[in-house]
Protein backbone atom coordinates (compact mmCIF):
# COMPACT_ATOMS: atom_id res chain seq x y z
CA UNK A 1 0.00 0.00 0.00
CA UNK A 2 1.22 3.48 -0.86
CA UNK A 3 -0.82 6.41 0.50
CA UNK A 4 -0.79 10.06 -0.65
CA UNK A 5 -2.72 13.16 0.34
CA UNK A 6 -4.22 16.27 -1.15
CA UNK A 7 -3.18 19.38 0.80
CA UNK A 8 -5.99 21.96 0.95
CA UNK A 9 -9.04 20.70 2.80
CA UNK A 10 -7.23 17.56 3.96
CA UNK A 11 -4.33 19.02 5.95
CA UNK A 12 -4.59 22.81 5.53
CA UNK A 13 -7.91 24.43 6.43
CA UNK A 14 -8.35 27.33 4.02
CA UNK A 15 -11.78 28.80 4.71
CA UNK A 16 -10.58 31.53 7.14
CA UNK A 17 -7.86 32.46 4.64
CA UNK A 18 -10.41 32.71 1.84
CA UNK A 19 -12.84 34.68 3.96
CA UNK A 20 -10.24 37.24 5.03
CA UNK A 21 -8.83 37.68 1.52
CA UNK A 22 -12.19 38.01 -0.23
CA UNK A 23 -13.48 40.45 2.39
CA UNK A 24 -10.39 42.70 2.35
CA UNK A 25 -9.21 42.42 -1.25
CA UNK A 26 -12.32 41.58 -3.29
CA UNK A 27 -14.98 43.26 -1.20
CA UNK A 28 -17.48 40.56 -0.26
CA UNK A 29 -17.90 37.84 2.34
CA UNK A 30 -17.82 34.11 1.74
CA UNK A 31 -20.11 31.81 3.68
CA UNK A 32 -18.12 29.31 5.74
CA UNK A 33 -20.46 26.32 5.51
CA UNK A 34 -19.64 25.28 1.96
CA UNK A 35 -16.23 26.08 0.57
CA UNK A 36 -16.93 25.36 -3.11
CA UNK A 37 -20.37 26.82 -3.70
CA UNK A 38 -19.73 30.52 -3.27
CA UNK A 39 -22.43 33.05 -4.09
CA UNK A 40 -20.78 35.95 -5.85
CA UNK A 41 -22.18 39.45 -6.12
CA UNK A 42 -23.18 40.48 -9.64
CA UNK A 43 -20.16 42.79 -9.79
CA UNK A 44 -17.69 39.89 -9.39
CA UNK A 45 -16.43 38.00 -12.42
CA UNK A 46 -16.23 34.34 -11.26
CA UNK A 47 -13.48 33.70 -13.84
CA UNK A 48 -11.24 35.61 -11.39
CA UNK A 49 -11.88 33.07 -8.65
CA UNK A 50 -8.81 30.90 -9.39
CA UNK A 51 -6.53 33.94 -9.35
CA UNK A 52 -8.08 35.23 -6.14
CA UNK A 53 -7.77 31.84 -4.45
CA UNK A 54 -4.09 31.63 -5.47
CA UNK A 55 -3.48 35.16 -4.16
CA UNK A 56 -5.20 34.30 -0.88
CA UNK A 57 -3.03 31.22 -0.40
CA UNK A 58 0.16 32.98 -1.46
CA UNK A 59 -0.33 36.02 0.75
CA UNK A 60 -2.18 34.69 3.80
CA UNK A 61 -1.92 30.91 4.19
CA UNK A 62 1.54 30.78 5.80
CA UNK A 63 0.43 33.41 8.32
CA UNK A 64 -3.13 32.44 9.28
CA UNK A 65 -4.12 29.03 7.87
CA UNK A 66 -4.60 26.39 10.54
CA UNK A 67 -4.37 22.63 10.12
CA UNK A 68 -7.48 20.55 9.60
CA UNK A 69 -8.32 19.22 13.07
CA UNK A 70 -6.00 16.39 14.06
CA UNK A 71 -4.20 16.22 10.72
CA UNK A 72 -0.71 17.25 11.86
CA UNK A 73 -0.42 14.83 14.83
CA UNK A 74 -1.78 12.03 12.63
CA UNK A 75 0.75 12.75 9.87
CA UNK A 76 3.63 13.01 12.33
CA UNK A 77 2.70 9.63 13.78
CA UNK A 78 2.40 8.17 10.25
CA UNK A 79 5.93 9.43 9.51
CA UNK A 80 7.29 8.19 12.86
CA UNK A 81 6.04 4.72 11.93
CA UNK A 82 8.39 4.82 8.93
CA UNK A 83 5.96 5.98 6.24
CA UNK A 84 6.61 8.64 3.62
CA UNK A 85 4.32 11.68 3.56
CA UNK A 86 3.43 12.45 -0.06
CA UNK A 87 1.21 15.36 -1.08
CA UNK A 88 -0.24 15.75 -4.57
CA UNK A 89 -1.91 19.12 -5.06
CA UNK A 90 -3.50 21.00 -7.93
CA UNK A 91 -2.35 24.31 -6.45
CA UNK A 92 -1.38 27.15 -8.71
CA UNK A 93 2.38 27.40 -9.33
CA UNK A 94 2.45 30.76 -7.52
CA UNK A 95 1.24 29.11 -4.30
CA UNK A 96 3.84 26.38 -3.96
CA UNK A 97 6.33 28.40 -1.90
CA UNK A 98 3.50 29.36 0.48
CA UNK A 99 2.32 25.75 0.68
CA UNK A 100 5.80 24.52 1.55
CA UNK A 101 6.33 27.35 4.06
CA UNK A 102 3.08 26.34 5.76
CA UNK A 103 4.02 22.63 5.76
CA UNK A 104 7.47 23.41 7.18
CA UNK A 105 5.86 25.52 9.93
CA UNK A 106 3.24 22.96 10.98
CA UNK A 107 4.61 19.57 9.89
CA UNK A 108 8.34 19.96 9.41
CA UNK A 109 10.15 17.59 7.13
CA UNK A 110 10.63 15.35 5.46
CA UNK A 111 7.71 15.19 3.05
CA UNK A 112 7.26 15.03 -0.71
CA UNK A 113 5.02 17.44 -2.59
CA UNK A 114 3.97 17.16 -6.21
CA UNK A 115 2.11 19.91 -8.04
CA UNK A 116 -0.16 18.99 -10.91
CA UNK A 117 -1.71 21.34 -13.47
CA UNK A 118 -5.27 20.25 -12.77
CA UNK A 119 -7.31 17.81 -10.73
CA UNK A 120 -7.01 15.46 -13.74
CA UNK A 121 -3.21 15.51 -13.29
CA UNK A 122 -3.60 13.67 -10.00
CA UNK A 123 -4.49 10.49 -11.87
CA UNK A 124 -1.24 10.58 -13.87
CA UNK A 125 0.99 11.41 -10.89
CA UNK A 126 -0.61 8.76 -8.66
CA UNK A 127 0.02 6.19 -11.40
CA UNK A 128 3.61 7.38 -11.93
CA UNK A 129 4.35 7.20 -8.19
CA UNK A 130 2.63 3.85 -7.68
CA UNK A 131 0.09 5.33 -5.25
CA UNK A 132 -2.61 2.83 -4.28
CA UNK A 133 -4.57 4.92 -1.73
CA UNK A 134 -5.38 8.65 -1.78
CA UNK A 135 -7.09 11.19 0.51
CA UNK A 136 -8.89 14.19 -1.01
CA UNK A 137 -11.82 16.43 -0.14
CA UNK A 138 -13.15 16.96 -3.66
CA UNK A 139 -15.92 14.56 -4.67
CA UNK A 140 -15.17 14.63 -8.41
CA UNK A 141 -11.45 14.00 -7.87
CA UNK A 142 -12.14 11.07 -5.54
CA UNK A 143 -14.44 9.42 -8.06
CA UNK A 144 -11.90 9.91 -10.86
CA UNK A 145 -9.08 8.48 -8.76
CA UNK A 146 -11.29 5.56 -7.71
CA UNK A 147 -11.16 4.29 -11.29
CA UNK A 148 -7.38 3.83 -10.99
CA UNK A 149 -6.59 3.26 -7.30
CA UNK A 150 -7.42 0.51 -4.84
CA UNK A 151 -8.96 2.86 -2.27
CA UNK A 152 -9.78 6.56 -2.04
CA UNK A 153 -10.78 8.42 1.11
CA UNK A 154 -13.13 11.40 0.79
CA UNK A 155 -12.86 13.94 3.60
CA UNK A 156 -16.43 14.68 4.57
CA UNK A 157 -17.47 18.27 3.90
CA UNK A 158 -20.74 20.11 3.25
CA UNK A 159 -19.85 20.45 -0.43
CA UNK A 160 -19.69 16.69 -1.03
CA UNK A 161 -22.55 15.42 1.14
CA UNK A 162 -25.64 13.90 -0.39
CA UNK A 163 -23.67 12.49 -3.31
CA UNK A 164 -22.96 8.80 -3.69
CA UNK A 165 -19.32 7.98 -4.39
CA UNK A 166 -17.95 4.93 -6.17
CA UNK A 167 -17.67 1.69 -4.22
CA UNK A 168 -13.97 2.08 -3.37
CA UNK A 169 -14.40 5.64 -2.03
CA UNK A 170 -14.84 5.79 1.74
CA UNK A 171 -16.01 8.95 3.51
CA UNK A 172 -13.88 9.92 6.50
CA UNK A 173 -13.87 12.79 8.95
CA UNK A 174 -10.19 12.73 9.89
CA UNK A 175 -6.78 11.44 8.91
CA UNK A 176 -6.81 9.36 12.10
CA UNK A 177 -9.73 7.44 10.59
CA UNK A 178 -7.81 7.01 7.32
CA UNK A 179 -4.84 5.56 9.17
CA UNK A 180 -7.09 3.24 11.18
CA UNK A 181 -8.73 2.00 7.97
CA UNK A 182 -5.39 1.54 6.19
CA UNK A 183 -4.09 -0.49 9.15
CA UNK A 184 -7.15 -2.72 8.82
CA UNK A 185 -6.55 -2.89 5.07
CA UNK A 186 -3.04 -4.32 5.52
Amino acid sequence: MKLAFDLHGVVMYLMPVMQEYFKKEVGFELIANDRFNFSYPDSYDPRRCGIDIANAIRTLAPKIAKPVHGSIPALKRWRAEGNTITFITASAPSTMDANMEWLDKWLGGPYQIWRVNSQDGKVKVTKDLGITHFVDDRFKTCNELAEHLEQVYLMDAPCNRGRIPKANVTRVRSLRKVFKLTAEYN
